[in-house]
């Protein structure tokens, strides 16, 4: 659908997690702080072999996986160097966009996230084309999440769209609870502060 518009001359914006987005980026799979190989086949990896540099990754400010693997606990990207700069400057930290292969900010050396596996000298252009910075990771809040919005009427259509394979046969108990785990970010991104 994504190549259709864009065929028939239409811009497309795709709003998606970070391992779906990647188009240039090749993602590095990890196994026990190994590097095993890349992963090639993300959407916006086909969209990137489509179309080129028309396709574009923009990362949404936040935090990234350690050096132990996808289970490892969050982190500050680039030992939150983003963060340092936007709440030492004068006037405080404010939203803002950068183009990371024309900025200073591209060339950030990673080293502390799983992104830099696979890669020996890995800078945050190779990541991402662009980086939306809102607010300091330590600021950040999660939603409230409603009550009981998986329930009886819509368990199974949950079911089937869950990425999760978990999921699939999941209690209605057990997606809420998921719902508000993810919601949570204090308890997952606390120790960010």
């Amino acid at each position: 659908m994504i190549l259709d518009e864009v065929d028939a001359g239409d811009k497309v914006l795709v709003y998606s997690g970070i391992h779906h987005a990647f188009s240039e980026y090749q993602q590095p799979i990890v196994w026990e702080g190994e590097f095993v190989r890349f992963e090639t086949t993300r959407t916006g990896n086909y969209v990137h072999r489509a179309i080129g540099k028309r396709a574009v990754t923009v990362f949404l400010h936040a935090p990234w996986r350690g050096t132990g693997g996808y289970e490892d606990e969050m982190v500050h990207f680039g030992d939150g160097a983003i963060d340092a700069l936007m709440l030492n400057r004068s006037g405080g930290p404010y939203a803002v966009g950068f183009d990371l292969g024309e900025s200073p900010l591209g060339q950030l050396r990673i080293e502390n996230a799983v992104y830099r596996y696979g890669y020996d000298d890995f800078r945050l252009s190779q990541f991402a084309d662009g980086w939306i910075y809102t607010k300091p990771i330590s600021e950040y809040e999660g939603v409230t999440p409603i009550q009981d919005w998986i329930n009886e009427s819509n368990i199974e259509i949950a079911r089937l769209q869950m990425p999760n394979p978990a999921f699939r046969d999941a209690a209605i108990e057990r997606f809420n609870a998921g719902i508000a785990e993810d919601a949570d970010i204090p308890r997952r991104w606390g120790h960010l502060r």
